[in-house]
């Protein structure tokens, strides 16, 4: 089987990929995709699963790949959270020659102490992933540098190297792995389940009556949060995750039915709940 995944090779999702792999009984060949979307499309076209990163324990949720679940029949099987650690490499030999840097856009928000240490008139360039700021770096131009994950700096010598340059030592990014098929892929014990209201009843207090929908059965939320549906102005759509599995516990089975009562409820999936994996890791 085959499943897809942001590339290109390096990148912290195929990581979380290759853990996930290791962790199943299912064996999979990894697809790399350029992008968050095309991974996301491949599924069930190209691939029989994909992994897409939702959320970061600095930056938060990731709002494209809560737009693509939001107009998606695919189904969350599994997550997963692997440790997020940033290098500096450079081609110089101290901080202050340093005149160009190359970062990813998520990985410059989860390094603001570091980048504040460098002169101001460093040159900060925005790339799509952390493997294009690799790529730059190690074409050797003089002066220039980049933020790359920290399995990276293994790859290649560099005149300047620095192992850690992540604000929050415990940073962790967190995937979860998606199917067309998911009672076919499913492989652990439900414990989790995340839901998607993309119609909420428009008056006073019917997130009040959501969220007490959940609280009279003692069902904890583990997370929250809204998005714009860009379709009309000031109306959202409210992605939750919940430490019960549906259809299996029936309270929870009982508070979706009774949400759906008067608003627009989707079942995103029901899967295991997340742990950290780690393992060596080599770019190919």
């Amino acid at each position: 089987m085959k499943i897809s995944c942001l590339g290109p090779s390096g990148s912290f999702t195929e990581m979380a990929a290759i853990n996930y792999i290791s962790q199943s009984s299912l064996k999979y060949d990894i697809i790399l995709y350029p992008n968050i979307m095309k991974a996301f499309e491949a599924v069930g076209v190209e691939a029989d699963a994909g992994i897409i990163p939702i959320e970061n324990m600095v930056e938060g949720f990731i709002p494209l790949s809560l737009d693509l679940l939001a107009d998606t029949k695919l189904k969350i099987i599994d997550e997963i959270m692997i440790p997020v650690k940033f290098s500096f490499a450079a081609n110089c030999k101290a901080l202050n020659d340093v005149k160009k840097v190359y970062v990813q856009f998520a990985a410059h928000g989860q390094c603001r102490k570091f980048f504040s240490t460098l002169k101001d008139d460093v040159q900060i360039i925005t790339t799509d992933s952390n493997s294009s700021s690799y790529d730059e770096v190690c074409a050797g131009k003089e002066g220039e540098a980049a933020v790359i994950p920290y399995h990276m700096l293994s790859f290649k010598s560099f005149d300047l190297s620095i192992e850690d340059i992540t604000d929050n030592e415990k940073n962790r990014t967190r995937f979860i792995v998606l199917a067309d098929k998911p009672e076919e892929l499913l492989t652990g014990r439900r414990e989790k389940t995340t839901i998607i209201i993309t119609e909420a009843e428009d008056k006073p207090g019917s997130l009040y009556n959501i969220l007490g929908s959940f609280h009279r059965r003692n069902l904890n939320l583990s997370s929250i949060i809204s998005r714009p549906n860009k379709i009309d102005f000031g109306k959202y759509f409210f992605f939750m995750d919940i430490d019960a599995a549906y259809p299996d516990n029936i309270d929870l089975a009982n508070a979706v039915e009774e949400i759906a009562d008067r608003n627009k409820v989707k079942v995103l999936g029901s899967y295991p709940a997340s742990r950290v994996l780690t393992s060596s890791h080599s770019r190919s």
